[in-house]
């Protein structure tokens, strides 16, 4: 009896270009929804405090990458800031709307607080969509 062939694994198979994480998601995904959002909110209340803030020192993420992980996680019933930080670095949608960028569950719960006033304002733009 012969063997039946399987089909060659990949599992250390290094990519000779690193592929985008948008080819492994389908175009239509919320996470594309969320992006396109993102792009039409003012968070002109958000940057002016972050302009505010002493200059010196790490320079701080893109607003947009920071809302953005939090509006999606709350799309995806994620709320933990702990939660936020791990899917930033195991899946793959979360890759996409954070920019690869990988923010720390502080950064992430500190940027929620710090901005709490404005967040409501984008809720309500949420719902009426």
């Amino acid at each position: 009896m012969s063997h039946k062939q399987v089909r060659r694994n990949m599992l250390q198979q290094d990519y000779l270009f690193p592929p985008s994480a948008a080819d492994w998601l389908d175009p239509d995904h919320l996470v594309y929804f969320v992006r396109d959002l993102l792009l039409g909110l003012d968070i002109s209340a958000i940057e002016r405090a972050i302009q505010a803030k002493d200059p010196r020192g790490e320079r701080p993420y893109d607003p947009l990458v920071l809302l953005g992980i939090i509006l999606f996680g709350y799309c995806c019933g994620l709320y933990s800031s702990r939660e936020l930080e791990r899917a930033v670095q195991e899946q793959v949608a979360f890759r996409i709307i954070s920019g690869d960028s990988r923010p720390h569950f502080t950064t992430i719960n500190m940027f929620r607080m710090a901005h709490r006033g404005p967040l409501p304002q984008h809720q309500e733009a949420l719902r009426s969509q």
